[in-house]
């Protein structure tokens, strides 16, 4: 925390989130649920209730620790590749099941 503090642009107000990804992947999906209510303790609710608050006079910067990824084993519970889909799934505002899209990003195929 020191280090980006030290280092960080001093008009931003720069909170942190700690989120371990070595545990069940149903803890995770729990944990990283988007809810319409932002008065529970879910980890994407603490990260968009710390970016900016009403009563900040300062632009916020939320930095998210995520320590512990897991085993890249194929039937390990955590999975390496499934945690990355729904970080990804997560921190584009979407919830439900990652698909993999056959198609791939415009222009590649």
């Amino acid at each position: 925390n020191g280090a980006i503090e030290e280092h960080v642009d001093p008009e931003l107000l720069v909170r942190f989130v700690k989120q371990n990804l070595n545990k069940p992947y149903q803890d995770l999906e729990l944990e990283l649920e988007l809810r319409p209510n932002n008065n529970d303790l879910s980890v994407m609710s603490i990260i968009q209730g710390r970016r900016m608050t009403m009563t900040q006079s300062k632009p916020g910067l939320v930095v998210v620790n995520m320590e512990e990824m897991p085993t890249n084993l194929p039937h390990a519970n955590p999975n390496q590749l499934k945690t990355a889909q729904l970080i990804s799934q997560r921190f584009s505002g979407r919830n439900g099941e990652y698909q993999d899209d056959e198609e791939g990003p415009k222009g590649t195929k």
